[in-house]
């Protein structure tokens, strides 16, 4: 369960974010997203092909 994460105000609207995904995922597995969702974190989970039956 990713509960929180925190990206540097420097890193935002980057690839970043995308860049280190599969890297999450590979080491953690398909896990489930907790909300609250800002706007912009919406839009990263969008763009990576995050289904609504992972965010919680």
């Amino acid at each position: 369960m990713l509960e929180w994460i925190w990206i540097h105000p420097y890193d935002r609207g980057g690839r970043l974010f995308s860049q280190v995904w599969p890297e999450l995922e590979a080491t953690y597995g398909k896990f489930h997203i907790r909300g609250p969702y800002s706007k912009p974190m919406e839009v990263a989970l969008h763009d990576l092909g995050i289904t609504d039956g992972r965010l919680i």
